[in-house]
C-alpha cells in the first residue's frame, strides 16, 4: 500500500517513501491499542500518548489510524472526548465492537418487542375441523 503524499512537495513525497517500511508495523499497533480499549474506544491523542514514550509522533499515528478507518477497521463511535489541550476529539472504536454493540441492540430490541408483546396468539390450524 503506497502511503499518500501532497503530488507539489517533494518533502512529503520523500516522508511517505521513508514511512513506508514501517507503516504497516504501525497499523498493527495502532489497531491494537484501539481493540484493546473496547468499546470505551480511543481518541487520536490518546493513542499518541500510548506511543510517545517510544518517540513517535502524531505524525506517525493518525496516519496510521485514517488507514484504518480508509480500510474499515476502526469507524467512528459518534463519541467525543476532550484531548490533553480539553479539545472535543472522536472517540475511535475496532469495527468489531460497532458489530458486537449492534448486535447487542438488535437483541434487546428483540426481547422488549417480545415482552410488550404478550404471550403469542396461537392460530387454528388448517387442519382441525
Amino acid at each position: 500500500m503506497a502511503l499518500p503524499y501532497q503530488p507539489h512537495s517533494e518533502p512529503s513525497k520523500e516522508a511517505a517513501a521513508a514511512a513506508e517500511p514501517t507503516a504497516k508495523i504501525w497499523r498493527d499497533r495502532v489497531l491494537a491499542f484501539i481493540r484493546s480499549r473496547g468499546e470505551a474506544g480511543a481518541i487520536d491523542d490518546e493513542v499518541l500518548a500510548e506511543f510517545e514514550a517510544a518517540g513517535v509522533t502524531a505524525s506517525t499515528t493518525r496516519p496510521r489510524r485514517i488507514d484504518l478507518v480508509n480500510a474499515k477497521l476502526v469507524k467512528d463511535s459518534g463519541g467525543v472526548r476532550k484531548t490533553r489541550s480539553d479539545r472535543n476529539a472522536t472517540v475511535w472504536v475496532s469495527a468489531e465492537v460497532v458489530v458486537e454493540v449492534a448486535a447487542e441492540e438488535e437483541e434487546e430490541e428483540e426481547e422488549e418487542e417480545e415482552v410488550t408483546a404478550g404471550p403469542p396468539q396461537v392460530q387454528q390450524s388448517l387442519f382441525e375441523t
